[in-house]
């Protein structure tokens, strides 16, 4: 029973690790306010209108990543939640990794698969539906530049498929045209199953 229940309790540490950081103030009128609540960003990035934008990514396990953008005054005169699906439509193909990440700020993790000259970076996002453990958004790059996006899914499984080693996880990838659909990973509690699911990209 005490073996049951400890599996149980890393179960929801699992589900509270992916779900984020704790609630905190996202929205300010100038960057000493900024600064002051938030500390310093992770990335600075200077625009070309004199303008710089202040990068605060909760990566790999937050699904956020705040950007300020402050004038010459220190007036904040653009937030956005870069990682809010919103915002996932401004990668577009062609662009560099470079313009990725002001897009989207820090990514999560990366895979490499040399047979198809192909990198993909992952960013943590906000979940789109119910019953959905974690979703990542992936960016495929070829020679450096941006080949497509696609979406994989970490579900959890029916009532049916729990046992007695607790809930088990399977995958799902929502992917777009292209030459190819990658599995990532593997991770879960139970027995995990994959799938596909869902047709995401462009």
């Amino acid at each position: 029973m005490r073996a049951r229940l400890s599996l149980w309790l890393l179960v929801l540490a699992a589900l509270v690790g992916l779900g984020g950081c704790a609630s905190f103030q996202t929205r300010f009128d100038y960057e000493a306010d900024l600064i002051a609540k938030r500390g310093q960003p992770k990335h600075v990035w200077i625009n070309e209108d004199g303008t710089r934008t202040l990068e605060y990514s909760t990566q790999p396990k937050g699904e956020t990543c705040w950007m300020y953008t402050v004038d010459a005054s220190g007036r904040i005169v653009e937030q956005l939640d870069a990682l809010d699906h919103r915002n996932h439509n401004r990668v577009k193909p062609g662009m560099t990794v470079e313009q990725v990440q002001r897009t989207l700020g820090a990514h999560r993790s990366v895979q490499r698969f040399p047979r198809l000259n192909e990198e993909v970076w992952d960013w943590n996002v906000p979940n789109p539906y119910p019953g959905i453990l974690a979703t990542f958004l992936n960016v495929h790059f070829i020679d450096g530049k941006v080949e497509r996006t696609s979406y994989t899914y970490v579900y959890y499984n029916d009532p049916g498929d729990f046992g007695w080693f607790g809930p088990g996880l399977h995958y799902g990838i929502g992917f777009g045209i292209g030459h190819g659909v990658h599995p990532y990973g593997r991770f879960g509690f139970g027995w995990p199953r994959s799938g596909w699911y869902g047709h995401y990209g462009w």
